[in-house]
């Protein structure tokens, strides 16, 4: 008996073996539920094997009610059927191409593509907040912008702007499967958060938000389902991208650590369709030495930086369903501008302007090459002059896509003069801008703003010979470009209104702004710190003016008010012209001046208002031209104002002729030296 009774107990201990590794698998497989207390969620972490902290924080403690509310990503009303060849757009031909371990946006060569953490409040508008996030890390990617450079995109225009044409998102109310909201960024772009920030609570959309200038994108697409490698082949391809999750208690309480749970497959059909309830933004990846096991995205939420490590997320490949449902989008690249010096017919532009003053000193010896290609999308070079001019060429592939060309020369012993123009072989005729010098000898800058494509030339040309001086181009570039044909027209509440056509892209503080009556009676209402609101100068042929010291050399002049300045402080003076005269062969000329109370001149632009110009209601057209200075003398205590002149009306036997002055603004700007 004893020889059959102990292999029975060796088989019976086997057995209980077993069970009790069963047992212990069965409770690896503890699945975390809505509304869990901290206690009981550590405790399935604890019999789970997982490794990651939880915490009381904001979203964790709302009511059943409030995260209700919060967590409302959903299926769309109508349930399309699966689509066996989904288009997966451009990132099918990368497919299969080697992968690092690891990859992060947040640290890419030193670098960061993706800018600080942000929160959506107490709003359901993660859909906004993870689409923004996936074009801000695509459009900084494919146009060089990272650190400081980064773009900062308003989700509150996807949010209470573009839901207006779109069913599937909306508000604080949430967004469908079907991201609508990509498609609606992918018609209409986007633009800086400047224009529209966001608040957590319903919102109208801002009219002028329309009105700001947008970046836009090529096309969206989906990553195929639950296929980690296309979607870490997606991310290093084309940026940031936009997911999704299925959030619970153990979610929302999340500390540090690597997040996991059992919700790893993606049942629906579509995949896509398989249930999540928040949107998010997936940033890099880290195999962590066994990408089967180990390996984690790095999740990028919505919930301010005090969530999670600093915002972000470790999180499994495959927890919270964060495979299923995964999308991209393709940045529009912004067209370069390509400045390059100019040897032959460099002469040609600067032998007409010197004959009419009467001198000419320079020879092509003394041209220089500033461009330097490593500085994109900023050219800026100071450069020591060993004699009076050189002549910069540069190509404009599209005007919406540059916010200004500034030129600069600085020197305390030469006067010198700065042209923009078309055609070399006529630089009187094609002449877009002028500047003369300081009289305080300082150096002279001038701004101005493209109007069409195609190229131009800069002209520095010093008055005296044998002198070193330091010149420098700047070329600011809008990152707006042309809206993409819409594959399909929604049918909107209301129009938006159409984008102006040369927009800035740079922040500006208001200080000043000459505002007309036609301004309000459209709507606009301008953020200023001080409004005057003063008729609409206009200027006919029959009146004579006076320029602002007195000389009876115009036909017409306006001057500002005086305002007090910081000295050092850089200033953009823009000045909106309307004119009747369409006739290119009879240009009307201009004169802008920043000047002291004594009349003594800080700078000039003198401009003739030649080229394609803006229609307007009135059937006239229209350009804004831009004067920048700096104020640097003892002046400051009696301030400063602007002067417009018409220097020559274009035409004096049309009686019904008229040259407006619509708008000044003045602006402190710090994107100018």
């Amino acid at each position: 008996m004893k020889r059959v009774f102990i292999p029975w107990l060796v088989v019976c201990f086997a057995l209980l073996t077993i069970l009790n590794v069963s047992a212990q698998n069965q409770r690896e497989m503890l699945k975390f539920e809505e509304n869990e207390t901290l206690e009981e969620i550590r405790i399935k972490i604890e019999l789970n094997g997982y490794d990651f902290k939880v915490g009381h924080n904001r979203i964790f403690d709302m009511t059943p009610e409030q995260k209700k509310a919060f967590f409302n990503r959903k299926k769309p009303a109508v349930v399309k059927e699966a689509a066996p060849d989904e288009d997966i757009g451009p990132l099918a031909a990368h497919l299969g191409r080697a992968l690092p371990a690891s990859f992060d946006w947040r640290n890419y060569n030193g670098h960061s593509y993706i800018g600080d953490v942000s929160d959506q409040g107490n709003c359901g508008a993660c859909y906004a907040f993870s689409a923004a996030a996936a074009a801000e890390g695509a459009w900084n990617f494919t146009n060089g912008h990272y650190d400081s450079k980064c773009l900062n995109l308003s989700e509150a225009f996807i949010a209470f702007c573009l839901s207006e044409y779109y069913d599937g998102f909306g508000g604080c109310d949430g967004a469908s499967y079907d991201y609508e909201e990509l498609a609606a960024i992918v018609r209409f772009g986007l633009p800086l958060e400047t224009a529209f920030p966001y608040k957590d609570t319903l919102t109208a959309c801002l009219t002028s938000a329309w009105n700001a200038p947008r970046v836009h994108f090529k096309s969206w697409h989906r990553v195929p389902c639950g296929d980690v490698d296309a979607i870490k082949t997606a991310i290093m391809t084309y940026g940031v991208v936009d997911a999704a999750v299925d959030v619970v208690a153990a979610f929302q309480a999340y500390e540090s650590g690597v997040y996991d749970d059992t919700s790893t497959d993606c049942p629906a059909n579509p995949c896509y369709y398989t249930e999540t309830n928040h949107a998010i933004a997936l940033v890099g990846w880290d195999d962590d030495g066994d990408a089967e096991n180990r390996g984690y995205w790095i999740l990028r939420n919505s919930w301010g930086n005090s969530w999670g490590e600093n915002g972000y997320m470790r999180i499994r490949y495959r927890a919270a369903r964060v495979s299923c449902a995964v999308s991209y989008l393709v940045a529009e690249q912004v067209p370069t501008p390509t400045p390059t010096p100019v040897y032959e017919p460099g002469d040609n532009c600067l032998k007409p302007i010197a004959a009419a003053e009467g001198v000419y000193k320079g020879d092509t010896t003394n041209l220089h090459n500033f461009y330097d290609p490593s500085r994109s999308p900023i050219w800026r070079e100071t450069w020591s002059l060993a004699g009076p001019e050189c002549v910069y060429k540069v190509n404009i592939p599209d005007p919406r896509t540059i916010d200004a060309l500034y030129v600069k020369v600085a020197s305390a012993s030469f006067d010198n003069a700065i042209y923009v123009m078309r055609d070399c072989s006529n630089p009187s005729g094609s002449l877009l801008a002028y500047a003369d010098d300081y009289s305080d000898k300082t150096g002279e800058m001038l701004t101005w703003k493209p109007d069409k494509a195609g190229d131009v030339y800069v002209v520095v040309d010093s008055y005296n010979p044998n002198i070193f001086g330091a010149f420098m181009l700047q070329i600011s570039l809008s990152g707006d470009v042309p809206l993409p044909t819409p594959t399909a027209t929604p049918t909107p509440t209301s129009p938006p209104p159409t984008p102006t056509p040369f927009p800035d892209l740079k922040n500006e503080e208001f200080i000043y702004e000459f505002v007309t009556t036609d301004n309000y009676a459209e709507g606009w209402k301008p953020t200023t710190v001080s409004i005057f609101s003063l008729p609409r100068f206009i200027i006919t042929p029959g009146k004579i003016g006076f320029s602002a010291n007195g000389s009876p050399n115009c036909y017409g002049s306006w001057e500002s008010p005086y305002h007090k300045f910081t000295k050092g402080q850089t200033y953009k003076a823009s000045f909106k012209v309307w004119s009747s005269i369409k006739d290119p062969k009879k240009v009307p000329s201009f004169r802008f001046r920043a000047e002291d109370s004594t009349f003594q001149t800080i700078a000039t632009l003198n401009v003739n208002s030649h080229g394609t110009a803006e229609s307007s209601p009135t059937d006239t057209v229209s350009q804004t031209y831009e004067l920048i200075y700096r104020p640097s003398n003892s002046a400051l205590a009696n301030g400063y104002h602007l002067t417009f002149d018409l220097v020559n009306f274009g035409t004096e036997d049309d009686p019904n002729a008229q040259i407006m002055l619509d708008s000044v603004e003045i602006k402190k700007v710090s994107v100018y030296p």
